[in-house]
């Protein structure tokens, strides 16, 4: 029987191996110097909540997107996740449509959104952006309003207009 492999602890706070994440034990040391380092287990969970919150997800996403970071971006987005036209004409639905969308857009250089504005209502983010990217003709800038439902910390939908 071959031997199990070894890894390093994830816990970052020591150097041992295990064969699983944890060094036995480690995970609670891990949870209790997170808790530490954020000033309490209350201040622990709101920030995680902060983190989840709609107007972070979507920062990601353009921060993501703006990178040219095809894994990032589909990370901010459910797996079944929506994208469409304000008209309804469905653009892409799941991580394997948005990936087949969004790669040769995302190997544009010139690609860019500017956020120009931004407003939260609860679980929906609507951002309106100039957005950069090289078309037919060269490099073209067109307005773009997006309006991203967010839902459990991910982009569920995403409904696009741009002007014309």
């Amino acid at each position: 029987m071959p031997a199990k492999r070894l890894k390093p602890c994830q816990c970052g706070l020591c150097t041992e191996s295990t064969q699983g994440d944890f060094a036995p034990g480690h995970d609670q040391k891990l949870r209790i110097h997170l808790e530490k380092a954020a000033g309490g287990l209350l201040q622990l969970k709101n920030l995680l909540e902060s983190v989840q919150a709609p107007e972070h997800v979507i920062n990601r996403q353009l921060v993501a997107y703006n990178a040219r970071d095809l894994v990032a971006w589909i990370g901010t987005y459910a797996s079944d996740a929506i994208q469409k036209t304000l008209s309804g004409e469905v653009l892409a639905k799941g991580h394997a449509a948005l990936r087949a969308r969004m790669k040769a857009r995302m190997a544009d250089p010139a690609l860019h959104a500017k956020l120009l504005k931004r407003s939260v209502m609860g679980q929906v983010v609507v951002d309106h952006e100039v957005v950069t990217e090289t078309g037919p003709n060269g490099i073209e800038h067109m307005e773009m309003v997006c309006v991203y439902l967010v839902e459990d910390g991910v982009i569920r939908s995403a409904t696009f207009h741009r002007s014309v």
